[in-house]
């Protein structure tokens, strides 16, 4: 590895170094019993110190974009920069940074241990960045592990809650058991091509020929593995008593950042090493993306806590993002496809974020997620309220929010690619959220709630908040925009 190849890796890098950093300073500013008094400096230090790498990682970031547009494959083809990867590490950034804000207050209950749970966000950030670059099975699955186990740490770090540990336990046990199945359809697939780079696996399943059962059961394996990740059946019963139980800014990075990073390993792997597969996997992913929005959307209709609300509602929306997939198997639609999903991805994650920061204020506030808790907040909190309502209504499909626009990208492709009755599908669960959405909404503006004084929003929680309602409007006035970079890396895929 020379300076060369460093240099491509700097993004990364940067990010890792930031995240010992801030586990160093934590070393120095919290001591084994932290007093309260001395929390909010090593706090504050800590937050400062991350944001301001995340930062800097971002700037390394813009310096790979390639002016010609041909991807730069590093480390013997294992690690690609292109468009694609850059768009996707770029959201994770994003996400991490919000995370961060949204966690700066809540982390008070980690002392003194506040300073490793921001190291531990900017580790899984950089685990999904190494995934957005894979190129190759053991990379792949390395990188998958980095962010899955520090991901199962910060579901259970709150360890003063018993639904913390319960829900950090079952996360390691569903992770465990998808991992071994992904691994597993891996395995067949280097025991059939003798190949782990992926665009080799391509290729030599393109020249001897996809008639293989095993490629089939591989090819169930890998894709049921990733399904772990982006919360979709069969790997989805994790997702409802992870997001309650976890601490509420893990829920919201969990919910957006896991996703993120799942979908770009999948895309991956389905462009290259089971593209020669498409007529076999189209129907499985169609499948199961229609059962995935049935069940989200359907089980969801019975929630009253509002965190596990939105996590059967991350289990419906993960089915509306795999029609994005299903339009690979089709050369015409193949680059919309992945653009709308890359777009939807975008979207998604800013308004999740925007929800789960307008929900943790009301929860630091009364203590609950339940929906009655909410009732009367258009009272007490308007901006909070409008935030949260806006955000659910977005992710409802509701016009002229950017949650429309979202929906509306990924159904075209669908449709052109042959999937019109995925579509209908998916059209009927949209209006079947708005049953559970706008429940929300009624209790926060219908219901007669507790008075109570208005609610306490900090600086880092107001910025989070911030981003969150660019992304409800404002984003919406500038979709050509940020649909053309999702278009460009949508093209990145497929360029070899």
């Amino acid at each position: 590895m020379n300076a060369q190849t460093l240099y491509y890796l700097l993004p990364e890098l940067v990010l890792l170094a930031t995240a010992l950093a801030v586990v160093i300073i934590g070393l120095f500013l919290e001591g084994d019993v932290e007093p309260a008094a001395t929390s909010a400096p090593a706090r504050r230090v800590a937050a400062t110190v991350a944001i301001v790498g995340t930062v800097l990682s971002f700037a390394t970031l813009l310096l790979l974009i390639p002016s010609s547009g041909t991807p730069w494959d590093k480390l013997n083809g294992t690690f690609v920069v292109d468009h694609y990867a850059i768009f996707l590490k770029a959201l994770l950034l994003l996400f991490a940074v919000i995370t961060i804000l949204m966690g700066y207050r809540a982390t008070e209950t980690f002392r003194p241990h506040q300073s490793e749970f921001i190291g531990l966000v900017l580790l899984a950030t950089a685990g999904g960045m190494f995934m957005a670059s894979a190129r190759e099975m053991i990379e792949l699955y390395v990188s998958l592990e980095t962010l899955s186990i520090a991901l199962y740490v910060m579901v259970a770090f709150n360890k003063g809650e018993r639904r913390s540990s319960e829900a950090g336990f079952k996360y390691l046990v569903f992770g465990a058991a998808s991992s071994a199945v992904l691994l597993y359809g891996l395995a067949i697939l280097y025991g059939l091509t003798g190949r782990t780079n992926l665009d080799a696996v391509g290729q030599e399943l393109a020249r001897a020929g996809t008639a293989s059962p095993a490629l089939v059961l591989a090819t169930i394996f890998i894709i049921g593995g990733f399904s772990f990740k982006i919360a979709a059946v069969p790997f989805h019963q994790w997702v409802p008593d992870v997001y309650q139980g976890a601490p509420t800014p893990v829920t919201a990075f969990i919910a957006v950042s896991s996703k993120t990073a799942g979908y770009a390993l999948l895309i991956r792997v389905l462009t290259s090493a089971l593209l020669p597969l498409t007529h076999q996997w189209g129907m499985y992913i169609a499948i199961v993306a229609a059962i995935t929005m049935t069940v989200g959307n359907v089980t969801a209709l019975s929630q009253t806590s509002v965190k596990r609300l939105l996590g059967y509602s991350s289990i419906a929306h993960a089915g509306y993002i795999m029609l994005g997939l299903l339009a690979i198997s089709n050369p015409q639609t193949e680059r919309l496809g992945i653009a709308a999903l890359l777009f939807y991805l975008l979207v998604y994650g800013l308004t999740n974020l925007a929800a789960f920061a307008a929900l943790q204020t009301a929860e630091a506030a009364t203590g609950s997620d339940e929906l009655t808790a909410l009732a009367g907040l258009g009272r007490r909190s308007g901006g909070v309220a409008l935030i949260l309502a806006l955000s659910v209504l977005s992710l409802t499909g509701i016009p002229p929010l950017i949650g429309f626009f979202a929906k509306v990208l990924v159904f075209i492709p669908a449709v052109q690619a042959g999937y019109s009755w995925l579509v209908l599908v998916a059209l009927v669960n949209s209006a079947l959220s708005a049953v559970y959405y706008l429940r929300v909404v009624r209790a926060m503006y219908l219901d007669e709630g507790r008075a109570g004084r208005p609610l306490s929003v900090g600086a880092p929680m107001a910025a989070a908040l911030a981003v969150g309602v660019f992304a409800l409007l404002p984003l919406a006035a500038f979709t050509g925009v940020f649909f053309e970079r999702a278009q460009a890396a949508a093209a990145a895929v497929f360029q070899r």
